[in-house]
């Protein structure tokens, strides 16, 4: 019965979500775009729980470069996607045979870039590859504050000449352990109040993984089933007691 009053609840939440979003448009305020739309609906699930995590991967060369470059680099780049004001990073190192990171982080921003240098030793010759991953965590973000931020670091990261997608990525949970069937209710009612469809669907015992299309919804990926910029994951969270929803905006980089 627990479960069921909690679907309700979400059905409730993104009705009401979706009736405002039609109001602002009716009004001729300002039109939702589809990211906003999306990430609206998410926060108003009335999960228990409720996170968001930005997330950049690049590779950057193969070139050789000395630690005072790479603090550079990534000072640089927090200066172009930090607001005015901001608290200073904190610059550390962590060494290993294969690999070296250098790592950029802020408590209060709870931003962490990380320059990761991969070594390789074949026939006599060293050969190493660079790579960048940028994370934001954020907690109880609005929904225009997340995108907002992910908008900056996607700039920061072009003004710098870095590749990739900013992927958004929420997490919300609910306590207990809903069934397979109340998870694919939630999950539907979720794309629909998003307006987005789904595209190919993986079920596992433990795990279900949804891949959707909304229009405007952000970066598109290309799957043997279709275009899809949305990813939803349905699993089971023992040690917490918790159904764990989590959207990927193209997609869910974090393991789960």
């Amino acid at each position: 019965m627990k479960g069921k009053k909690k679907l309700l609840a979400v059905f409730l939440a993104a009705a009401v979500s979706a009736a405002a979003a039609l109001t602002v448009f009716a009004a001729g305020v300002r039109r939702r775009d589809g990211r906003e739309t999306v990430v609206s609906v998410f926060e108003n699930a009335n999960f228990d729980q409720l996170s968001c995590r930005l997330s950049l991967e690049s590779h950057l060369d193969s070139e050789y470069h000395m630690l005072t470059e790479k603090e550079e680099f990534l000072r640089k780049l927090y200066e172009g996607w930090a607001e005015q004001g901001a608290a200073g990073p904190v610059i550390t190192r962590e060494d290993s045979r294969k690999e070296s990171v250098m790592r950029l982080s802020c408590e209060e921003t709870g931003l962490e870039f990380s320059y990761y240098t991969e070594e390789e030793q074949e026939d006599g010759a060293v050969s190493q590859e660079n790579y960048l991953k940028a994370q934001v965590f954020l907690e109880g973000e609005e929904a225009e504050k997340a995108l907002e931020l992910q908008d900056r670091l996607g700039e920061a990261a072009a003004g710098m000449g870095i590749s990739g997608t900013v992927c958004l990525e929420l997490t919300g949970s609910f306590s207990g352990l809903l069934t397979r069937e109340e998870q694919e209710i939630v999950a539907e009612a979720l794309l629909d109040r998003m307006g987005a469809r789904r595209v190919a669907a993986v079920e596992e015992e433990q795990l279900y993984t949804i891949y959707a299309y909304g229009e405007g919804a952000g970066p598109v990926r290309q799957l043997p089933e279709g275009q899809v910029n949305l990813n939803l994951a349905v699993s089971w969270d023992e040690a917490a007691g918790e159904t764990v929803f989590r959207l990927g905006c193209p997609i869910i980089r974090e393991d789960y």
